[in-house]
């Protein structure tokens, strides 16, 4: 005759063990998860910007001399991509007309306001909180100059030149009453006096047009200019440093309205595009010297690539 052995069923604690100790394997597991999902939106944002910066370089080649960094009525991305993935989104575009016209396109039948009102994903940096569907933003930006009263700024020490505030976009142009700032016609190579390695020409602004102060969203607006069309989306640098953490003075990642700004490293870096097309990430620690060195393209500093 068989004999069939009962089978005993888990008791109560043996239950709750098993339990605790799926849950500490959970509490293991996820910070990993989340490390690799950082890690892979960082390499999308940094490719994102590489295909920028090969855009950039195929408008060099065609034309001589960079693609405008702004103009009167355009953003800097209806220039580039033409030569993207994403050309398609740009066709039919009026380049007589401003980003926002309303008037129909007759070739298109449709205005460039129509055009530009949609998602471009490159232009996205996929570690923003936000997906912003109906947006139409760009989280890479260029910039004109450090305002005189920002921190970086007193952080610099005095150069010799008079554009040391200057970005890689701006020619000032004198005119009878002023200085007029302009982001055309493009740079040309020897412009860039400090050398296209060591000048970078887009950097993060990632989030707008919802407004982030230290890693927390603030309001679903509040950071302006953020459409990829926009002329005005450009930023000033000006480290609002009432908006850093206390007792820190930091160059970026404090808000995301006109600043430098991203999620990337537990938002304590930022990705930067340079005009050899090269996409670095630095940390916002960087010091002022570095980062002026950095961000002019006719400053006639001298930087050590390992420096930052």
């Amino acid at each position: 005759m068989t004999r069939l052995t009962a089978r005993r069923a888990f008791t109560l604690i043996e239950l709750l063990v098993v339990i605790a100790i799926i849950g500490v394997l959970i509490g293991l597991l996820l910070p990993a998860v989340q490390k690799v999902r950082e890690a892979a939106q960082r390499t999308q944002c940094l490719n994102n910007m590489k295909q920028l910066g090969i855009a950039q370089h195929a408008y060099l080649n065609e034309y001589g001399r960079f693609a405008p960094g702004w103009t009167t009525n355009h953003g800097y991305a209806v220039f580039l991509l033409p030569y993207l993935e994403a050309g398609n989104v740009i066709k039919g575009y009026n380049m007589n007309a401003s980003w926002s016209n309303t008037a129909i396109n007759p070739d298109v039948g449709r205005s460039n306001a129509q055009i530009t009102d949609q998602n471009v994903p490159l232009l996205k940096c996929p570690a923003a909180p936000d997906v912003r569907a109906t947006n139409w933003v760009s989280d890479y930006c260029t910039t004109d100059y450090i305002f005189s009263n920002a921190y970086v700024a007193t952080q610099m020490p005095p150069a010799a030149t008079s554009n040391q505030t200057d970005s890689f976009w701006v020619r000032r142009v004198p005119t009878a009453t002023a200085t007029v700032l302009r982001g055309e016609p493009g740079i040309a190579v020897p412009e860039v006096i400090d050398g296209l390695s060591t000048t970078f020409t887009l950097l993060e602004n990632v989030g707008r047009p919802s407004l982030y102060v230290q890693g927390q969203k603030r309001g679903a607006t509040g950071a302006s200019n953020a459409e990829w069309s926009d002329p005005a989306a450009r930023i000033t640098i000006e480290v609002n440093t009432a908006l850093c953490p206390t007792g820190k003075k930091l160059f970026f990642n404090c808000n995301n309205n006109n600043e430098i700004y991203s999620f990337h490293l537990g938002s304590s870096a930022a990705n930067f595009l340079f005009a050899d097309g090269s996409v670095k990430t630095i940390k916002d620690n960087i010091s002022g010297s570095i980062f002026r060195s950095l961000f002019t393209r006719a400053g006639n500093e001298t930087i050590d690539q390992k420096a930052y």
